[in-house]
């Protein structure tokens, strides 16, 4: 069993810990912090906080990290099978499914920073022009389960923020690592800015 160093993770506020648990052996692969109600609220003001330089980043900015995401998936596609398969009980086979997954979902976000962000509506009153624009709404809560974690993840946060919304992941428990922990390292390393903690 290994733990995540201190710069790795943050303490859970109760300071409690679990064991995330391969369900194929049984044995312990790392211990992560249990995250308590005060947590949530240090994640949603650190994401609130980090909504207004993210929804003014510009379309190109939020695209360039979705690209690069989708590439350091590619590029990391050995570390994404060893972090997901172990917590999961999967096979070799169905990770590199996964990996094929999670790159396409972060090049549809991709597509998404820089698609229209309004369209023309019909209306009835002659010569007026009806417009629907689009914009960030702010944080988004995004779940991710247990059977697909790095994909599932990915899913949940890709367009949200993306599209210049900050999200807090609710990681699923059995998969704390792939659903949550790497797929943030991924994304900052692809560029995404931290949100404060």
């Amino acid at each position: 069993m290994r733990s995540l160093s201190p710069q790795q993770q943050i303490s859970s506020s109760t300071g409690e810990t679990y064991d995330d648990v391969n369900p194929y052996t049984g044995e312990a692969i790392a211990t992560v912090a249990a995250a308590a109600p005060a947590d949530v609220t240090r994640a949603v003001d650190a994401a609130a906080a980090a909504f207004k330089t993210w929804s003014q980043a510009s379309p190109a900015e939020r695209r360039a990290v979705f690209l690069r995401a989708a590439q350091l998936v590619r590029e990391r596609t050995s570390d994404v099978i060893a972090a997901m398969t172990p917590e999961t009980g999967a096979t070799f086979g169905w990770g590199m499914f996964m990996v094929t997954l999670a790159e396409g979902m972060f090049l549809e976000a991709a597509a998404a920073a820089t698609a229209p962000v309004g369209e023309v509506n019909a209306t009835n009153d002659p010569g007026a022009l009806s417009l629907t624009i689009r914009r960030p709404a702010g944080v988004v809560a995004a779940f991710s389960p247990w059977n697909a974690p790095t994909y599932l993840s990915a899913r949940a946060v890709g367009i949200p923020l993306a599209v210049g919304n900050t999200v807090i992941l609710k990681a699923t428990e059995e998969a704390p690592i792939s659903a949550g922990y790497f797929l943030a390292g991924l994304l900052r390393d692809a560029g995404l800015p931290d949100g404060g903690r």
